[in-house]
């Protein structure tokens, strides 16, 4: 169990008693951005590094080199471990904030055991494998992970900022809201709001990947600001019609985890599926897209599954996105038509 105290005076801030030792999947900037809030907080890591140079680079400096090399961690609380396997010992919390499409590979050495009496935290905003899971369906079918063990971080946020130490509020969505879990991450920079639908959480993250394609085509395509805020309204609307055809009770839309999240990665310069819009709308084939990000977004990965979660025709937003990854001019009056509708 986890305990806290609160310190009088004109101070009120939460300071953990017991330290947690925390497993971490994730060598991006988002995985580098925690490890640097929970290095910060005093939890001791166990940090999982696939590539061998990242490691040797990290061992020997301190620094993640192919993101943040600036940012110097405090390795008295940092063991790096070359097996995946290793970070599930002695270790009460793992975190996963890799890209969704390395999630299994990350884990392919990985056994339902090693699961066991762990809180599995997700900062992943993505489908996992060709059935387009959620990570917790995906964990749940291939690891017997129990939801109750399962919780999502998300929210508005980059990591270019978190490293920055630029207040960031994001939603921690679990079973129990009522555990102290979500201060391990919380400090004077970081703050976390909880929520109960870790389903509805998990898909709004994933959806505002797409939407943010979507109104970077819009730009690229060198319409105005007023089409983007028409956009980025009906993006919303569409969210929640997705809400109700699956079935999901999201009651208020207005939260962090999901209006917030869509219009920080709608509208950001640090926004990875924005810009990745901004190109395809000026007419830059996505293979030299990727290559000029250094990555493949999210909402690209999302775009190929969502086929399998929905009849993506139903909603117009979607459906113009992936089109417009072939023909973004010819898919604008598609687009167009349909938002006169709605």
């Amino acid at each position: 169990m986890i305990l806290f105290m609160k310190l009088w005076g004109n101070v009120n801030i939460n300071i953990p008693l017991i330290l947690m030792k925390i497993g971490v999947i994730g060598t991006g900037s988002w995985g580098t951005a925690l490890i640097k809030v929970l290095n910060d907080n005093g939890h001791f890591i166990k940090w999982y590094i696939h590539e061998p140079q990242t490691l040797e680079y990290l061992q020997t400096y301190h620094s993640n080199p192919n993101h943040f090399p600036e940012c110097r961690l405090n390795f008295e609380l940092i063991s790096l471990y070359s097996q995946a396997s290793e970070i599930f010992k002695e270790t009460e919390l793992i975190l996963l904030a890799c890209p969704s499409a390395y999630l299994p590979f990350n884990l392919q050495n990985i056994t339902k055991e090693d699961f066991q009496n762990k809180i599995i935290v997700s900062a992943i905003k993505g489908f996992i494998g060709e059935e387009a899971f959620f990570v917790s369906e995906y964990l749940e079918k291939e690891f017997q992970v129990n939801p109750q063990q399962f919780a999502v971080l998300s929210g508005p946020s980059h990591a270019e900022e978190v490293i920055q130490k630029k207040i960031t509020f994001l939603q921690w969505g679990c079973f129990n809201v009522e555990n102290n879990y979500p201060k391990i991450f919380e400090n004077e920079y970081f703050k976390v709001r909880c929520t109960t639908d870790f389903l509805g959480l998990q898909l709004a993250g994933i959806l505002k990947n797409v939407y943010a394609i979507a109104l970077g085509i819009i730009k690229g395509l060198h319409f105005g600001d007023n089409l983007q805020a028409a956009l980025t309204t009906s993006s919303s609307k569409e969210t929640m019609k997705i809400f109700q055809s699956l079935n999901y009770p999201v009651n208020d839309f207005l939260q962090y985890g999901y209006l917030g999240d869509l219009l920080v990665t709608a509208y950001s310069p640090h926004s990875r599926n924005r810009n990745l819009g901004i190109g395809v709308g000026q007419g830059k084939p996505i293979q030299s897209l990727f290559r000029e990000l250094k990555t493949i977004p999210e909402g690209y990965f999302t775009l190929q599954k969502l086929p399998k979660k929905l009849e993506i025709q139903q909603f117009p937003i979607i459906y113009f996105t992936q089109k417009c990854l072939t023909n973004p001019h010819h898919s604008f009056q598609n687009l167009m038509e349909l938002l006169n509708k709605l």
